[in-house]
């Protein structure tokens, strides 16, 4: 896995937006998902675009829900790594509504971009939609992945999606070198063998621990 150098402080705003509102408190303005898409693509402080409506992208096409997630869906696939995880907050953001990008999120759990994993890792437990290939790759992002703000990402969901097949990489991650990561797998596996409540989506929102982008000790 490469690690991502690039810096995170642009989406941590977005990530931070997920524990304050709902994508139904929002009010966009009157736009296509087809205009809202494209701003979703546009670099930051993009001159041809006021900062709000850039801003409010990811939120706006999340409050509009199961109609715009395959167009969202198809962001994850872009070149840019301000695209994908603009576009991974969204899906994050609509939870059951964006089932439809279920697999090409399991596929991000191996971008090269930090937030990426990140985010994909919590809108796969957000959406809640159990299958092997969503389970197998939580495990392996929670065992193997470099950045521990990634690795507790995936721990948290496991808990929230409460499969079975996830206690022995749970069980191997309360041993992990980020006591952080340990604590989220710790009370993932009671989630998963008591029936206990996994927490709040705030919780879940990531913004209080965005990835580092030192090597997994």
């Amino acid at each position: 896995m490469k690690t991502s150098t690039c810096s995170v402080a642009a989406s941590s705003w977005l990530l931070a937006a997920l524990t304050a509102a709902s994508p139904a408190q929002y009010s966009p303005p009157d736009k296509t998902i087809e205009q809202w898409i494209a701003l979703l693509r546009q670099p930051p402080m993009d001159a041809k675009h006021p900062d709000r409506e850039w801003s409010m992208a990811p939120m706006a096409l999340a409050s509009i829900g199961e109609p715009a997630a395959l167009a969202v869906t198809a962001v994850l696939r872009d070149d840019s790594p301000s695209s994908r995880r603009r576009a991974a907050v969204s899906l994050m953001a609509m939870g059951a509504k964006a089932r439809v990008a279920v697999p090409e999120l399991t596929a991000r759990l191996k971008d090269d971009d930090a937030t990426v994993r990140q985010t994909a890792a919590a809108a796969l437990g957000l959406i809640g939609l159990v299958s092997a290939e969503v389970v197998d790759g939580l495990v392996e992002t929670l065992v193997g992945d470099a950045q521990a703000a990634v690795r507790e990402s995936a721990a948290t969901s496991l808990g929230r999606l409460k499969d079975k097949r996830a206690i022995a990489g749970l069980r191997e991650a309360t041993r992990d070198a980020n006591g952080a990561v340990r604590q989220s797998a710790a009370r993932a596996l009671r989630t998963i063998e008591r029936g206990t409540n996994p927490g709040t989506p705030e919780a879940h929102s990531q913004g209080s621990s965005p990835p580092e982008e030192s090597p997994k000790p």
